[in-house]
């Protein structure tokens, strides 16, 4: 579980695959432009408040203050994710 930053980092572990985690979860995060290399998609739960100026979910990309790489909006990581454990 992580917050903000702690929840991009924690989305970020999902995708690298060392260790075998069950379930993530992203409060007020992004989700980073990583490739995703876990070899099965753990539970994910994203949450983001609707009124979140910085952070909002209609934006095709975002670009966290300070970050070396792009991020995604809400809707993608929730297609990301959705897609990555096989889901239509």
């Amino acid at each position: 579980v992580g917050f903000s930053a702690g929840g991009t980092l924690a989305l970020r572990l999902a995708c690298e695959g060392g260790s075998p985690l069950a379930a993530v979860a992203d409060v007020a995060g992004t989700m980073p432009h990583v490739a995703c290399a876990a070899p099965h998609a753990p539970a994910v739960l994203l949450m983001q408040g609707a009124a979140d100026d910085e952070l909002r979910g209609e934006q095709a990309a975002l670009r966290a203050a300070g970050a070396p790489r792009p991020t995604h909006s809400l809707e993608a990581a929730l297609r990301f994710w959705a897609a990555h454990a096989g889901c239509a």
